[in-house]
């Protein structure tokens, strides 16, 4: 096999060797997955951390904010972006602010696609603006009415808000759609 597909294979491995610590649940992230000379391993490090305690977030991303590969950046200012301003360095906070601005930006661009109105509502929704997040859920379920993880966002954030009724509704609404 050449080593190129093999490096490629090895490197996927670790990325979701990663991704799949965090979806375990609250197991702390390798260090060495932030200095992993692989950008997508770097970049699947800075999302599991999202999951993190702030203190340890603010301990080891806000260099991955510099990091040469803007996916690597911004997935380190998602994982930021539930941290109040008030509890970051200046520097971090400006860089923040900037990548998560770049974030929106890139996700309007694609306005038309399901999964950039999802990803828009994920992020409105840890910086604590529910109207903002409702409002990119629908609009994901009105580009792709099957998108049944923007389904249960939708209703996830209802109920969170005492919507219960508007919440079975959402995902009520999704089961004939699911069912095609």
């Amino acid at each position: 096999m050449p080593s190129a597909r093999r490096n490629g294979r090895r490197r996927r491995s670790r990325a979701t060797s990663v991704e799949t610590l965090a979806a375990l649940g609250p197991a702390p992230v390798p260090p060495a997955a932030l200095r992993d000379p692989d950008p997508v391993v770097r970049a699947s490090a800075a999302a599991a951390l999202g999951g993190r305690p702030p203190a340890e977030r603010l301990a080891q991303l806000p260099p991955l904010l510099h990091d040469p590969l803007r996916a690597v950046r911004i997935a380190a200012a998602r994982s930021l972006a539930d941290i109040p301003e008030a509890q970051l360095e200046p520097e971090v906070r400006t860089r923040r602010r900037a990548l998560l601005a770049d974030f929106v930006a890139a996700q309007q661009a694609m306005a038309d696609m399901p999964s950039a109105q999802f990803n828009l509502a994920a992020l409105a929704r840890v910086e604590g603006d529910a109207e903002g997040a409702e409002r990119h859920y629908r609009r994901a379920i009105e580009r792709e009415p099957g998108f049944q993880a923007a389904r249960l966002g939708l209703a996830t954030l209802l109920a969170a808000h005492g919507r219960e009724d508007e919440a079975g509704e959402a995902l009520r609404a999704g089961l004939p759609v699911s069912a095609d």
